[in-house]
């Protein structure tokens, strides 16, 4: 006979949005239960983050060793072992993991339940022997890669961004289907530990990002040989040895020898096995592979929310978190909520990093924004960029008629910590003449939004000055 639960709240997967509200549930007095099929932690802690960036440091100190002559420290090539690099991986991987275990969590009151999840009925969840009925249920089941629709691709093996973190080996020619931030994450560090590398993307290599600062970032990656292949449509031919690729861009027909393929593009919410008919929550009518959502992550089903990447945007870990917080909040006190995301912002790690966060210029222009301004700053003018040889890269502002700031964009050394700044900003409704008064430590590279701040305020008194003067002329004979 079955067990029957009946918690405050059943959480449908242990990745980092699953673990963070039953955390947050717990500190709110809440009983939980979690259903995971698989390891806690999810792609966040196995494949995502956290193996992205220790992969990206071993690689950057063998780019560091090829390019130490401008700083007066002979040139050296590094020795490489790919074996090496694995286990530095996955030991950064376990000594995050007990944060995520099934032992600590356990202990801060949360029942774990390892099985797959399906609902019976609206108020009801079926996991292995348990039947679950809850006052509130969280979907928190992570994405996968989307299969793109490649002629050919079947028929070979290749990595996915799951995958790629269990290689031990030197891969030769790494092609990588795909676009986005994790695919040219990944496309850099395996360029600098020694592979050829290419990207091939179907659309722009970086399509939500702001075209200026796209370009700049590509431009570097370029620089340091990863050929970058945008626009194209591609077929995949079997071989007894590696793997031919067919790339076509316009009128042009390029033949590829790839050693390995790596899958690394859209994600899709991993909403399979739920049978969320019997729950009655609706598909979006017009992408019938993501979950009818209303404000606040609340789906058709008004007990069930969905948060990280199981509700459709791309969520890391951040914006996961976050979105765990305001739905926990909303179960706990019977709030309302939004999830606001205009002042969360967005980082690619590559080298220059990339990050965004609020209404890009491209974005504010859709919106018709009556009146708006662009500030930009360049590196170059930056003592500590100057003084670390980093002096390509860029800060560019939206900001309103009024001041207020509504978007920041970088390209460069530190934007992932300088983006924090401007996300405050955001958040808190600041103003560019706000940022004139903020006294940053010298020299860093926050000193800029200082000056972009500044340099607003210098424009603002000069156009009332200008308007000052047109005044009093109309009042001359």
């Amino acid at each position: 006979m079955a067990d029957i639960s009946t918690p405050d709240l059943c959480i449908i997967g242990g990745g980092t949005a699953g673990l963070v509200a039953a955390e947050a549930a717990r500190e709110r007095g809440l009983s939980v239960v979690l259903v995971e099929r698989g390891l806690l932690g999810g792609p966040g802690l196995h494949s995502g983050g956290a193996a992205e960036r220790a992969l990206a440091a071993a690689a950057a100190r063998a780019h560091a060793m090829r390019n130490s002559a401008p700083f007066g420290i002979a040139d050296a090539e590094a020795k490489i072992s790919m074996r090496q690099v694995h286990d530095h991986v996955q030991s950064v991987v376990a000594k995050l993991a007990p944060q995520m275990s099934v032992e600590r969590m356990t202990a801060l009151g949360v029942e774990i339940i390892a099985s797959e999840a399906a609902f019976s009925d609206p108020k009801t969840v079926r996991a292995g022997d348990q039947i679950i009925r809850a006052k509130n249920f969280i979907i928190a089941t992570g994405s996968t890669t989307r299969m793109p629709d490649v002629d050919g691709l079947s028929d070979v093996p290749f990595f996915t961004a799951e995958t790629i973190f269990e290689n031990t080996r030197k891969l030769s020619h790494l092609v990588i289907l795909g676009h986005g931030y994790a695919a040219l994450e990944i496309a850099q560090s395996y360029k600098r530990l020694g592979s050829d590398v290419t990207v091939l993307s179907e659309g722009p290599a970086l399509p939500d990002t702001d075209t200026e600062l796209a370009d700049l970032a590509l431009r570097r990656l370029r620089e340091e040989g990863v050929a970058i292949i945008e626009q194209a449509s591609i077929s995949v031919q079997s071989r007894s040895q590696g793997i031919g690729l067919t790339v076509k861009t316009g009128d042009r027909e390029d033949r590829l020898d790839a050693s390995h393929i790596l899958v690394a593009g859209e994600r899709l919410p991993n909403l399979d096995g739920l049978a969320l008919e019997k729950a009655r929550i609706r598909r979006s009518k017009t992408a019938p592979s993501q979950f009818e959502l209303a404000p606040g992550l609340r789906t058709s089903n008004a007990k069930v929310h969905v948060i990280g990447s199981a509700a459709g945007a791309p969520s890391p870990g951040h914006l996961a978190e976050h979105q765990a917080w305001q739905v926990i909040d909303a179960i706990a006190f019977g709030t309302p909520t939004s999830i606001d995301k205009t002042s969360v912002p967005f980082i690619a790690f590559t080298d220059p990093q990339i990050a965004e966060v609020g209404l890009t210029e491209a974005a504010a222009k859709a919106l018709r924004k009556a009146r708006y301004s662009i500030l930009r700053a360049n590196f170059a003018e930056n003592h500590r960029a100057r003084a670390e040889r980093q002096q390509h890269g860029l800060v560019k502002l939206v900001v309103a008629a009024d001041g207020r700031l509504l978007g920041a964009g970088i390209v460069g050394e530190g934007a992932g910590e300088l983006i924090a700044l401007f996300a405050l900003a955001i958040s808190k409704r600041l103003s560019a003449q706000d940022l004139a008064s903020f006294v940053a430590p010298y020299p860093t590279y926050a000193e800029i939004a200082t000056r972009l701040g500044r340099e607003f305020r210098g424009n603002a008194k000069s156009t009332a000055w200008q308007k000052q003067r047109a005044a009093f002329k109309r009042l001359l004979p």
